[in-house]
């Protein structure tokens, strides 16, 4: 990151190419999220301005995306409909997914369509694997 100014997902078929600081926040562990150590925290951000129907989409074996971190962020979209869609692996015949795995092209027929969908239609269509939190 440091030689690059930036991390080279892309090269490595990790991610995609990232901003060094967002890399640099990524790697630095806090007990929570909004406390960063750039010290640019999301209590700061105008989330409330947001109107538009949210769909937040975590994986159960995702370590990264619990419920609490997901009701957490979607707690700032305060004037937000908000949707909690949690998928188990299993649910589209997987034995994992994990945390980054959703925008790999080996996912594209099964979880790609359930976003799609909802910034086609906003809402789930019907027999959409996982359940509402």
């Amino acid at each position: 990151t440091a030689l690059c100014g930036y991390f080279p997902g892309k090269r490595m078929g990790w991610l995609e190419d990232t901003p060094a600081g967002v890399v640099r926040d990524w790697s630095m562990p806090t007990p929570r999220y909004e406390t960063r150590p750039s010290g640019r925290g999301l209590s700061e951000l105008p989330f409330a301005r947001v109107k538009a129907q949210l769909l937040a989409i975590s994986i159960t074996d995702d370590p990264f995306g619990t419920v609490a971190a997901i009701e957490r962020l979607l707690g700032y979209f305060e004037n937000s409909a908000r949707t909690h869609l949690r998928i188990a692996p299993d649910d589209i015949g997987e034995k994992a997914v994990g945390h980054f795995a959703f925008f790999r092209s080996e996912y594209q027929d099964r979880l790609w369509p359930i976003a799609l969908g909802w910034l086609q239609k906003g809402e789930l269509a019907p027999g959409t694997p996982g359940v509402r939190v």
